[in-house]
């Protein structure tokens, strides 16, 4: 370098930042769209356990099939609803809820195919599964309560089975509570 010259730095100007493509509002559109796909499902979810609870309050108890003895007319995994009746009203032919006769705490659902009177004021049940081979027989007070499914709800046990341990109560306070708290997220989060 000679005293009194100056020597030009050049530096590498890259511009400005090419410009990324413009995905307009699809974000937020994508978002609306999810927040408003989950409102409807807690809806339907407050909804359906609303109208669950109406029911055990008069007397009709859901239950979740646990075989396929009843199938095709009962699948497992289907949400099946039994309303408790005197076993008198119970017809041939009527899909029936009643403790299992060997004695076990466990509650079957079967069709009754035969209904005998008995001494005793006792009826004599036979009862078979749609799928089964083998009938069951069994005996109650004519006057006692047994189970005779109402209607059911195919698949929907299956949804359910996950909050098996909770009482069915506590279902619509926890919809209402996610509810609230998804309305809330969507006062506070306004665009």
């Amino acid at each position: 370098m000679h005293e009194g010259t100056a020597t030009a730095v050049q530096t590498w100007d890259p511009g400005p930042a090419p410009a990324l493509p413009s995905r307009g509002r699809r974000p937020a559109l994508w978002r609306r769209a999810l927040g408003r796909v989950s409102l409807v499902l807690l809806v339907a979810l407050v909804v359906s356990a609303v109208v669950t609870v109406g029911l055990v309050l008069v007397g009709i108890k859901p239950r979740v099939e646990a075989t396929g003895s009843m199938e095709p007319t009962l699948s497992p995994g289907d949400l099946v609803f039994v309303r408790e009746v005197p076993a008198y009203e119970a017809r041939v032919g009527d899909v029936v809820a009643f403790q299992e006769p060997s004695g076990r705490r466990r509650i079957i659902v079967h069709r009754a195919t035969k209904i005998a009177p008995m001494p005793g004021d006792r009826l004599a049940f036979t009862t078979k599964g749609d799928a089964n081979t083998a009938s069951e027989t069994w005996q109650i007070r004519a006057d006692g309560r047994m189970g005779m499914v109402s209607f059911s709800v195919p698949f929907a046990g299956k949804v359910l089975s996950p909050f098996r341990g909770i009482p069915w109560g506590i279902l619509p306070l926890l919809a209402t509570l996610a509810l609230g708290g998804l309305a809330l997220k969507r006062i506070w989060s306004a665009e």
